[in-house]
């Protein structure tokens, strides 16, 4: 199974790096003049003291990280057209420019949103960065909202490009705009009070060894756009289970607000840290490009601080993410550990190695039983911001999720979590978590992604990250010949005009379109060496089936001495 594992990573690693070739931006193309300025939105000044002061202040596992600002921009009201022609098909373009004086970054929530299909709505700044993906009608949801990540920017222009016959069709409008007095990519003297202790310890530290996969359910969230808290994915007892995710119910998700969570994936500092040390208190240099955005409310209990989410959209492929397995039995471990996003910064992780006490909240031993006591973090602690996060037993399954608590830095006060078992007893999270009544007390945990319809094998394939129209995403590797490549592939995809296809030296060898279910390529490679690729590409407008490539069981049988590779040696 190494090898195949090795490949696997290989080509991932490829996928996720040449998927930031985007849809173009047309006023950046076509050489449209920067017009924006006249009616740009200016944003009201933020008084950055007194919100720092009291988002400091406040006790809550949840963070107050943005200010939001109530508009009604629409684009027949707010910003300026523009036509142009695109591969011979005339396209308008809308363009609005938003300027914050003194806000760290913005966020932004449509309370309309439905993009026609080929049209594309971009976000960058003022120098033509882009500051997210793309979006366009793949992401249109049937609650009718878009809500945006964290944009890194002051000065956040918006572009739609729409082509000119389906500008009827279009739903835009920007309710919300949440500017942060946050910054956590940068922490000066003054911010140090908001930033996460030092004592934390990042999930790049050998002590989160075994932990890996738990590490990869966990995320932040932000809600509404100005609140942090944290999560984790869980899994349905089902053969394919749904994108759930468990947080806190004082995170204060409800139906109402439910589509404007938005997770980040993996959002960790690439090192280690030492524990303690200045380095470990100050900015990290996570990612926020993978994200999740819109959930439904499924249950929520407020006695043990419970709230089930489900996603709209699947995970992204790139992410990786766990869905952690859960244990509902009513028990008190012996030891636990806590992964989490204090103060909404990079992922860290929490040991207590002592016998957790059952408990109601803020309670001791014999009060009640909705939750489960941790007396004080061995190594790590909790903050604003960790709201939420999992609780897991050392059989590595969920138990609880954070309702809130003293621990801190510098400290050995007690913190408490809410209990699955009581969640579980008192509510309809059954109904979600083992929905054919199997009776389970405990459920392993499950990659999101590990579905056998999508591997040839049963066991794993490379499977194309999510790309809008006008995309290409592709893998490439070298091999020395002689010798005899063969491979599975797979496609589901609108047919003739979105291609999965094979190269050799960048050469067009073989492609497959539409509904192509496993097959088989054999190919003879010359002696030398050559570069082979596959890549999937997109055409300018429509969907179909899933969307998505596979590519499995690549083997390479070289007569020659030099590199060789196979993902099916077992």
């Amino acid at each position: 199974m190494l090898m195949k594992r090795l490949l696997i990573t290989l080509l991932l690693a490829t996928t996720c790096a040449l998927q930031a070739q985007d849809l173009q931006i047309l006023s950046e193309t076509k050489g449209l003049a920067d017009t924006t300025e006249e009616k740009a939105i200016i944003l009201p000044a933020l008084d950055l003291k007194t919100l720092r002061k009291k988002s400091a202040a406040s006790k809550e596992k949840k963070l107050h990280f943005a200010q939001a600002s109530r508009y009604d921009l629409k684009t027949h009201s707010a910003g300026e057209w523009s036509e142009t022609q695109h591969k011979g098909i005339p396209y308008d373009i809308w363009r609005l420019k938003l300027i914050s004086p003194n806000a760290y970054s913005i966020n932004l929530g449509f309370t309309e949103f439905l993009l026609p299909k080929g049209s594309h709505l971009h976000f960058y700044n003022e120098k033509g960065e882009k500051l997210m993906r793309s979006l366009t009608a793949a992401d249109n949801d049937a609650h009718g909202q878009f809500w945006t990540p964290i944009l890194q920017s002051k000065t956040v222009i918006i572009e739609l490009n729409i082509p000119h016959a389906q500008r009827d069709n279009l739903k835009l409008k920007l309710s919300n705009i949440n500017q942060a007095f946050i910054d956590f990519n940068n922490i000066d003297s003054e911010l140090k009070s908001l930033k996460s202790g030092a004592c934390n310890v990042d999930v790049a530290c050998s002590v989160s060894a075994g932990w890996e996969n738990q590490i990869r359910s966990v995320a932040r969230i932000t809600i509404e756009g100005n609140y942090l808290c944290s999560g984790a994915a869980i899994r349905s007892h089902t053969a394919n289970p749904p994108p759930y995710f468990l947080t806190a119910n004082h995170c204060e998700v409800t139906s109402s607000n439910a589509a404007t969570v938005v997770a980040y994936w993996n959002y960790e500092n690439s090192t280690c840290r030492t524990p303690g040390g200045s380095a470990s208190g100050s900015a990290g240099d996570g990612s926020k490009t993978m994200f999740n955005s819109g959930t439904t409310h499924k249950v929520s209990y407020e006695p043990s601080d419970m709230t089930l989410l489900e996603f709209d959209d699947p995970f992204p492929f790139e992410a990786q993410v766990f869905l952690a397995g859960w244990d509902r039995r009513n028990i008190a471990p012996s030891s636990a550990v806590a992964i989490h996003h204090p103060r909404g910064d990079e992922k860290r992780i929490s040991f207590e190695n002592d016998a957790l006490i059952i408990s109601d909240y803020y309670g001791g031993a014999g009060s009640g039983d909705t939750h489960l006591r941790i007396a004080d973090w061995d190594m790590g602690t909790t903050e604003g911001g960790s709201s939420g996060s999992p609780l897991f037993s050392p059989e590595k399954r969920i138990i609880g999720q954070l309702h809130g608590g003293d621990a801190a830095c510098g400290n050995n006060e007690p913190d408490w979590y809410g209990r699955l078992y009581t969640s579980w007893q008192n509510s309809t999270l059954k109904n979600y978590l083992d929905p054919n009544d199997t009776g389970v007390v405990t459920s392993g945990g499950i990659y999101a992604d590990s579905t056998p319809s999508a591997h040839f094998d049963g066991v794993d394939s490379l499977q194309s990250a999510d790309i809008n129209n006008n995309e290409r995403v592709s893998v490439a590797t070298r091999i020395t010949g002689p010798g005899t490549l063969s491979f599975y592939w797979k496609v589901s995809s609108e047919e003739e005009y979105d291609v999965f296809a094979f190269s050799l030296d960048g050469i067009k060898k073989d492609n497959i379109s539409g509904e192509v279910d496993w097959t088989q390529v054999s190919v003879s490679i010359p002696a030398g060496s050559h570069t082979i690729s596959w890549a999937y590409a997109k055409d300018f407008s429509d969907n179909a089936g899933d969307d998505r490539a596979w590519l499995d069981r690549v083997v390479f049988s070289s007569t020659a001495s030099g590199p060789f590779f196979s993902d099916s040696f077992e």
